[in-house]
């Protein structure tokens, strides 16, 4: 990308500040990754949504949206999963980064950066507080280098 060093200060310059706090927060620390799929029943029934009430019809398109989006999250049927995977472990968790996923049965990956050498103790912690799901699956890898904690800045 660069030829010379001080070619590269320069281009690294304005990115100096995110790159410093990146690197704070991933001293020391170690990233658990957690994903969670649908089990087989729910994955092959499909998700179904309720139908708009009869009054969205009045609303403008703004406030339907707003409407279906809040509908979505109250039954949204994997939520108790993903509380359950942000809850059960929390006394761990310094940060965390979740993706979601369109193409079940895998519905999100959930990236925690721990203290390094806690993370037998993390696993043991989320295995026990999502052990009873019924919807659910949950798998925990780890521990790996901070990976979904680098600084986007320098793209």
């Amino acid at each position: 990308m660069v030829d010379e060093e001080l070619e590269l200060a320069r281009h690294l310059e304005p990115a100096e500040a995110a790159l410093e706090a990146a690197l704070v927060l991933v001293a020391g620390r170690e990233q658990m990754t957690v994903r969670v799929y649908e089990r087989q029943a729910r994955a092959e029934e499909g998700t179904r949504m309720a139908a708009p009430p009869a009054a969205a019809a009045n609303l403008g398109p703004g406030a339907r949206y707003l409407l279906e989006r809040r509908q979505t999250l109250e039954h949204d049927p994997h939520r108790a999963a993903l509380d359950a995977v942000l809850a059960a472990p929390a006394a761990f968790i310094r940060a965390q980064r979740i993706e979601s996923h369109g193409s079940p049965p895998l519905i999100a990956s959930v990236h925690h950066l721990i203290e390094r050498g806690q993370g037998a103790a993390y696993a043991a912690a989320l295995h026990a507080g999502t052990a009873d799901l019924i919807d659910a699956a949950v798998t925990v890898s780890g521990p790996w280098p901070p990976y979904a904690f680098a600084s986007g800045e320098l793209a």
